[in-house]
């Protein structure tokens, strides 16, 4: 399966406490008319949707060391109609869920 689309992100990062040491932020993820392609097969006509949000904090641990983290969650959902070349019976929906940590240290 590959998803293609035109991806538009909204999103920012502010500090939570007063000695700007902590950071909290949000990114939200639209994309424009995804299709998708299937290989060998298709199941026939697609309709697609994509869900992707993040959430994101940040400690200023000293002026040139930043410890990073992050949470990603994506949803890919496509419905399907019409014959495809699929042997058996048509698939009718397809659903992928991804959620990933992200942890790491920035030197600057």
């Amino acid at each position: 399966l590959e998803y293609k689309s035109l991806r538009l992100t909204i999103g920012g990062k502010t500090p939570v406490d007063d000695a700007n040491r902590w950071y909290a932020g949000a990114m939200l993820y639209w994309y424009l008319n995804p299709s998708m392609n299937e290989e060998p097969v298709t199941s026939g006509s697609d309709k697609s949707r994509v869900v992707h949000f993040n959430f994101s904090g940040d400690y200023r641990y000293s002026e040139r060391v930043w410890i990073n983290s992050g949470i990603d969650f994506k949803t890919l959902t496509t419905n399907f109609s019409g014959a495809g070349t699929r042997p058996g019976s048509p698939g009718e929906k397809s659903t992928n869920r991804f959620t990933q940590l992200n942890l790491g240290i920035t030197y600057m």
